[in-house]
Protein backbone atom coordinates (compact mmCIF):
# COMPACT_ATOMS: atom_id res chain seq x y z
CA UNK A 1 0.00 0.00 0.00
CA UNK A 2 1.63 3.44 -1.21
CA UNK A 3 1.91 6.07 1.54
CA UNK A 4 -0.61 8.82 0.54
CA UNK A 5 1.59 11.82 1.32
CA UNK A 6 -0.98 14.34 1.24
CA UNK A 7 -1.80 13.55 5.06
CA UNK A 8 1.61 14.99 6.19
CA UNK A 9 0.12 18.78 6.89
CA UNK A 10 -2.36 17.13 8.95
CA UNK A 11 0.05 15.28 10.93
CA UNK A 12 1.64 18.31 11.58
CA UNK A 13 -0.47 19.27 14.28
CA UNK A 14 -0.54 16.20 15.65
CA UNK A 15 3.06 15.67 16.15
CA UNK A 16 3.05 18.96 17.51
CA UNK A 17 0.64 18.46 20.16
CA UNK A 18 1.97 15.48 20.81
CA UNK A 19 5.53 17.05 21.45
CA UNK A 20 4.04 19.82 23.96
CA UNK A 21 1.60 17.64 25.54
CA UNK A 22 4.50 15.20 26.46
CA UNK A 23 6.29 17.48 27.84
CA UNK A 24 3.99 19.59 29.71
CA UNK A 25 3.45 16.54 30.89
CA UNK A 26 6.70 15.32 32.33
CA UNK A 27 7.47 18.28 33.96
CA UNK A 28 4.35 18.70 35.92
CA UNK A 29 5.45 15.05 37.07
CA UNK A 30 8.66 15.86 38.05
CA UNK A 31 7.22 18.48 39.91
CA UNK A 32 5.13 16.77 41.70
CA UNK A 33 7.77 14.21 42.40
CA UNK A 34 9.96 17.10 44.18
CA UNK A 35 6.47 18.18 46.67
CA UNK A 36 6.16 15.01 47.44
CA UNK A 37 9.30 13.36 47.63
CA UNK A 38 11.75 15.83 47.94
CA UNK A 39 13.66 18.16 50.22
CA UNK A 40 11.44 21.07 51.33
CA UNK A 41 12.99 24.52 53.09
CA UNK A 42 12.51 28.21 53.25
CA UNK A 43 14.98 30.35 51.31
CA UNK A 44 15.97 33.75 49.51
CA UNK A 45 16.04 34.72 45.74
CA UNK A 46 19.24 36.32 46.33
CA UNK A 47 19.49 37.22 42.50
CA UNK A 48 17.78 36.88 38.79
CA UNK A 49 19.68 35.65 36.24
CA UNK A 50 19.23 38.14 33.24
CA UNK A 51 19.61 37.01 29.75
CA UNK A 52 18.23 38.78 26.47
CA UNK A 53 16.19 37.50 24.28
CA UNK A 54 15.77 38.79 20.80
CA UNK A 55 12.79 38.36 18.32
CA UNK A 56 12.72 36.15 15.10
CA UNK A 57 13.46 39.20 12.99
CA UNK A 58 16.09 40.59 15.10
CA UNK A 59 14.36 44.10 15.53
CA UNK A 60 13.43 43.74 19.31
CA UNK A 61 13.35 41.37 22.54
CA UNK A 62 12.69 41.38 26.04
CA UNK A 63 14.58 40.31 29.11
CA UNK A 64 13.93 36.93 30.61
CA UNK A 65 14.70 36.54 34.48
CA UNK A 66 15.24 33.53 36.75
CA UNK A 67 15.51 33.95 40.35
CA UNK A 68 18.44 32.77 41.63
CA UNK A 69 17.78 31.27 45.47
CA UNK A 70 20.00 30.66 48.39
CA UNK A 71 18.61 28.07 51.12
CA UNK A 72 19.69 25.82 53.91
CA UNK A 73 19.19 22.23 53.05
CA UNK A 74 18.32 19.10 55.45
CA UNK A 75 21.92 18.61 56.13
CA UNK A 76 22.73 22.00 57.44
CA UNK A 77 24.37 22.73 53.86
CA UNK A 78 23.78 26.24 52.22
CA UNK A 79 22.75 25.93 48.40
CA UNK A 80 22.08 28.31 45.67
CA UNK A 81 20.13 27.01 42.52
CA UNK A 82 18.08 28.66 39.80
CA UNK A 83 15.04 28.11 38.51
CA UNK A 84 14.80 26.28 35.31
CA UNK A 85 11.94 28.85 34.22
CA UNK A 86 12.48 32.13 33.09
CA UNK A 87 9.51 34.99 33.02
CA UNK A 88 9.67 38.43 31.65
CA UNK A 89 7.69 39.13 34.80
CA UNK A 90 8.39 37.86 37.85
CA UNK A 91 7.50 38.44 41.73
CA UNK A 92 10.17 36.25 42.71
CA UNK A 93 12.92 39.47 42.88
CA UNK A 94 16.02 39.54 45.31
CA UNK A 95 14.88 39.79 48.92
CA UNK A 96 12.14 37.82 48.80
CA UNK A 97 11.68 35.04 51.32
CA UNK A 98 10.28 31.69 49.13
CA UNK A 99 9.21 28.02 49.40
CA UNK A 100 11.82 25.50 48.31
CA UNK A 101 11.59 21.71 47.02
CA UNK A 102 14.62 20.24 46.21
CA UNK A 103 16.30 16.88 44.79
CA UNK A 104 17.97 15.50 48.16
CA UNK A 105 20.16 13.70 45.99
CA UNK A 106 20.87 17.07 42.96
CA UNK A 107 20.12 20.35 45.11
CA UNK A 108 20.55 21.92 42.05
CA UNK A 109 17.00 20.50 41.09
CA UNK A 110 14.63 22.89 42.60
CA UNK A 111 10.77 23.91 42.34
CA UNK A 112 9.56 27.11 42.99
CA UNK A 113 5.71 26.70 44.06
CA UNK A 114 3.47 29.88 42.43
CA UNK A 115 6.52 30.25 39.92
CA UNK A 116 7.50 27.06 37.81
CA UNK A 117 4.28 25.22 37.77
CA UNK A 118 2.40 27.49 35.50
CA UNK A 119 4.19 27.14 32.10
CA UNK A 120 4.04 23.28 32.07
CA UNK A 121 0.36 23.14 32.84
CA UNK A 122 -0.07 26.07 29.91
CA UNK A 123 1.83 23.68 27.71
CA UNK A 124 0.16 20.55 28.46
CA UNK A 125 -3.49 22.37 27.57
CA UNK A 126 -1.61 23.80 24.32
CA UNK A 127 -0.60 20.14 23.52
CA UNK A 128 -3.94 18.69 24.45
CA UNK A 129 -5.66 21.20 22.13
CA UNK A 130 -3.79 21.19 19.08
CA UNK A 131 -3.49 17.54 19.71
CA UNK A 132 -7.22 17.12 19.87
CA UNK A 133 -7.04 19.17 16.56
CA UNK A 134 -4.71 17.46 14.43
CA UNK A 135 -6.34 14.00 15.47
CA UNK A 136 -9.98 15.60 14.52
CA UNK A 137 -8.07 16.50 11.02
CA UNK A 138 -6.72 13.23 10.64
CA UNK A 139 -10.26 11.61 10.99
CA UNK A 140 -11.59 13.71 8.67
CA UNK A 141 -8.98 12.34 5.83
CA UNK A 142 -9.62 9.59 6.35
CA UNK A 143 -13.09 10.39 5.48
CA UNK A 144 -12.32 11.20 2.30
CA UNK A 145 -11.10 14.91 2.93
CA UNK A 146 -8.05 16.24 1.61
CA UNK A 147 -5.63 18.85 3.45
CA UNK A 148 -6.41 21.68 0.75
CA UNK A 149 -10.25 20.98 1.41
CA UNK A 150 -9.40 21.25 5.41
CA UNK A 151 -7.77 24.71 4.58
CA UNK A 152 -10.81 25.72 2.62
CA UNK A 153 -13.31 25.09 4.44
CA UNK A 154 -11.65 26.90 7.15
CA UNK A 155 -12.06 24.49 10.00
CA UNK A 156 -7.92 24.26 10.36
CA UNK A 157 -7.75 27.91 10.31
CA UNK A 158 -10.66 28.57 12.84
CA UNK A 159 -9.41 26.05 15.15
CA UNK A 160 -5.87 27.45 15.13
CA UNK A 161 -7.15 31.47 16.03
CA UNK A 162 -9.49 29.42 18.93
CA UNK A 163 -6.05 27.50 20.09
CA UNK A 164 -3.83 30.73 20.04
CA UNK A 165 -6.11 32.72 21.50
CA UNK A 166 -7.16 30.75 24.33
CA UNK A 167 -4.03 30.34 25.20
CA UNK A 168 -2.79 33.65 25.65
CA UNK A 169 -6.67 34.55 26.97
CA UNK A 170 -5.16 32.16 29.83
CA UNK A 171 -2.10 33.61 30.23
CA UNK A 172 -3.93 37.22 30.61
CA UNK A 173 -6.39 35.72 33.42
CA UNK A 174 -3.85 34.26 35.11
CA UNK A 175 -2.01 36.70 35.62
CA UNK A 176 -4.75 39.13 36.80
CA UNK A 177 -6.02 36.64 39.50
CA UNK A 178 -2.42 36.00 40.85
CA UNK A 179 -2.80 39.45 41.59
CA UNK A 180 -6.81 39.95 42.87
CA UNK A 181 -5.51 37.15 45.20
CA UNK A 182 -3.23 38.89 46.74
CA UNK A 183 -5.17 42.18 46.71
CA UNK A 184 -7.76 40.21 48.44
CA UNK A 185 -5.91 38.63 51.15
CA UNK A 186 -4.92 39.71 54.71
CA UNK A 187 -4.26 43.73 55.50
CA UNK A 188 -1.51 45.05 57.63
CA UNK A 189 -0.40 48.42 58.03
CA UNK A 190 3.53 48.37 57.37
CA UNK A 191 6.56 51.12 57.52
CA UNK A 192 8.97 51.12 54.15
CA UNK A 193 12.19 50.21 55.55
CA UNK A 194 13.87 49.86 52.61
CA UNK A 195 13.82 48.64 48.92
CA UNK A 196 15.39 46.36 46.12
CA UNK A 197 15.30 46.69 42.34
CA UNK A 198 14.58 43.93 39.55
CA UNK A 199 14.87 44.41 36.17
CA UNK A 200 12.63 45.22 33.55
CA UNK A 201 11.33 43.07 30.22
CA UNK A 202 13.22 46.04 28.59
CA UNK A 203 16.07 46.36 30.79
CA UNK A 204 14.57 49.15 32.79
CA UNK A 205 15.44 49.02 37.14
CA UNK A 206 12.36 48.41 38.88
CA UNK A 207 12.38 49.06 42.28
CA UNK A 208 10.56 47.16 45.02
CA UNK A 209 9.82 48.62 48.59
CA UNK A 210 10.86 46.51 50.84
CA UNK A 211 8.02 47.00 54.06
CA UNK A 212 8.38 45.51 57.83
CA UNK A 213 4.58 44.93 59.49
CA UNK A 214 3.58 43.14 62.84
CA UNK A 215 1.37 40.08 61.63
CA UNK A 216 -1.58 39.07 63.49
CA UNK A 217 0.06 36.18 65.38
CA UNK A 218 2.68 39.38 66.78
CA UNK A 219 5.84 37.90 64.26
CA UNK A 220 7.38 40.83 62.95
CA UNK A 221 7.88 39.79 59.04
CA UNK A 222 9.67 42.04 56.35
CA UNK A 223 9.19 41.19 52.56
CA UNK A 224 9.71 43.11 49.13
CA UNK A 225 6.60 44.28 47.04
CA UNK A 226 5.83 42.22 44.12
CA UNK A 227 5.62 45.08 41.81
CA UNK A 228 7.81 47.33 40.84
CA UNK A 229 8.12 50.80 40.08
CA UNK A 230 10.28 53.04 37.73
CA UNK A 231 9.52 56.15 38.67
CA UNK A 232 7.38 57.83 42.22
CA UNK A 233 9.69 55.32 44.35
CA UNK A 234 8.28 55.16 47.68
CA UNK A 235 10.29 56.53 50.74
CA UNK A 236 11.91 54.74 53.58
CA UNK A 237 9.82 55.68 56.62
CA UNK A 238 6.39 55.75 54.90
CA UNK A 239 3.84 53.36 56.50
CA UNK A 240 1.26 52.02 54.15
CA UNK A 241 -0.83 49.13 53.18
CA UNK A 242 0.21 45.77 52.70
CA UNK A 243 -1.59 43.00 51.32
CA UNK A 244 -0.20 39.44 51.71
CA UNK A 245 -1.09 36.48 49.81
CA UNK A 246 -3.25 34.15 52.18
CA UNK A 247 -0.93 31.25 51.56
CA UNK A 248 2.47 33.00 51.73
CA UNK A 249 3.06 36.08 53.57
CA UNK A 250 6.06 37.01 52.08
CA UNK A 251 4.29 37.41 48.70
CA UNK A 252 2.73 40.97 48.90
CA UNK A 253 1.46 44.15 47.29
CA UNK A 254 0.80 47.58 48.45
CA UNK A 255 -1.91 49.97 48.37
CA UNK A 256 -1.85 51.19 44.56
CA UNK A 257 -0.35 48.43 42.89
CA UNK A 258 -2.51 47.00 40.69
CA UNK A 259 -2.00 43.94 37.69
CA UNK A 260 0.57 44.17 35.16
CA UNK A 261 -0.69 46.18 31.58
CA UNK A 262 1.05 43.18 29.77
CA UNK A 263 -2.02 41.12 31.65
CA UNK A 264 -4.42 42.94 30.11
CA UNK A 265 -2.68 43.10 26.99
CA UNK A 266 -2.70 39.13 27.00
CA UNK A 267 -6.42 39.35 27.78
CA UNK A 268 -7.21 41.75 24.94
CA UNK A 269 -5.61 39.60 22.32
CA UNK A 270 -6.32 36.12 23.48
CA UNK A 271 -9.95 37.59 23.23
CA UNK A 272 -9.80 39.01 20.14
CA UNK A 273 -8.20 35.99 18.96
CA UNK A 274 -10.77 33.44 20.63
CA UNK A 275 -13.75 35.39 18.75
CA UNK A 276 -12.44 35.29 15.36
CA UNK A 277 -11.68 31.91 15.84
CA UNK A 278 -15.42 31.19 17.07
CA UNK A 279 -16.78 33.23 14.18
CA UNK A 280 -14.86 31.65 11.72
CA UNK A 281 -15.48 27.71 13.35
CA UNK A 282 -19.23 28.87 13.39
CA UNK A 283 -19.21 29.84 10.15
CA UNK A 284 -18.36 26.78 8.95
CA UNK A 285 -20.07 24.41 10.89
CA UNK A 286 -23.33 26.50 9.55
CA UNK A 287 -22.78 26.82 5.99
Amino acid sequence: MDFDFGVLPVLVPVVLGAIFLVGGARQIRRNRRLVRHGGRAHGIVVAQDSRWSSSNDGSGGSYHHAPMIEFVAEDGRTHRAKSEISKTHTSFIPGRRVLVHYDRADPAKIFLPGHDGGPAVIFTLIGAVVLTIGLGALWAFWRGMTADDLMDNGVLFGAAFLCIGGSVLAIGVAGILATLRIKTGPRSRGVVIGETTSTGPQGMTRHHAVVRWTAPTGEVLEAPSGRGRLIRRIPVGTEITVRRHPRDPHRILLAGDWPELSSFAFLLFGGLFSAVGGVITWAVLHA
